[in-house]
């Protein structure tokens, strides 16, 4: 009886030990194993704290920056569309089309009067940013990688208001496309975050995004030499085809 039990045992300890392997090679495939990256479309909703450097432009008209030295970062709303197309399992390449801001905030207020001034200066542009993704994961997946951006100047807008020292209160818009403005800018960044993506296909991003603008906001012969940086956050939406 004893030797029977035993051969039974034999028997069938091997075949529990590769039905065991067998599960654990087919579950190691999701989650976070490195399967390869799926071709996918996207939407991309960003917001950053858009900062500037300015100088003055020793080139040309070399003027000082007088208030314009006290402006501040200020958030703004970036938009952007496109597709990703996995190269290997753990690179893929992302290219598509972004309706971008760069702006920055002024605020005055009289310490002898109540009058005061502030506006919200926002560059607008259109481009055609392109990235390159170290990816790993299946259903989760995290990624991390460089980009660049070419941007098309779309215009220059000023919301602004003030107070006189009389009390009065006024506000206004400005909008502006002129050849103040260089007619493109090259913008470099830096991106990482993490999706999930359902068993439908349909899933969600979050990601962190630095960039910086390597080129003048100005033309040649501008008085200010003017590049953006910041620092923001994502939200968007994705979908394998």
């Amino acid at each position: 009886m004893y030797k029977k039990c035993l051969f039974l045992i034999l028997i069938t300890l091997p075949m529990v030990m590769f039905s065991q392997l067998e599960m654990t090679s087919s579950t190691s495939k999701k989650g976070w194993a490195n399967d390869k990256n799926p071709t996918q479309v996207y939407l991309d909703f960003n917001r950053t704290q858009s900062y500037r450097t300015l100088l003055s432009n020793q080139d040309f008209l070399n003027p000082p920056l007088g208030e314009r030295a006290n402006e501040t970062a200020t958030p703004l709303w970036t938009y952007g569309l496109g597709i990703r197309a996995g190269i290997l399992p753990f690179l893929r390449l992302e290219a598509g089309l972004t309706f971008l801001q760069n702006g920055e905030a002024y605020d005055f207020q009289s310490t002898v009067n109540d009058s005061s001034y502030h506006y919200v200066s926002k560059f607008r542009y259109i481009g055609m940013p392109v990235s390159l993704h170290f990816t790993y994961g299946n259903q989760f997946r995290f990624f991390i990688g460089p980009g660049i951006n070419p941007l098309l100047f779309n215009s220059f807008n000023q919301k602004f208001e003030y107070t006189t020292e009389l009390g009065g209160a006024y506000k206004g818009k400005l909008k502006e496309k002129s050849n103040a403005y260089a007619s493109y800018i090259l913008q470099v960044k830096a991106e990482a975050g993490v999706e999930y993506v359902g068993t439908k296909g349909i899933g969600m991003v979050v990601k962190c995004t630095y960039r910086r603008q390597l080129t003048n906001t100005y033309g040649k012969y501008s008085g200010f030499i003017h590049k953006s940086y910041g620092f923001g956050f994502s939200l968007g939406l994705v979908k394998n085809i």
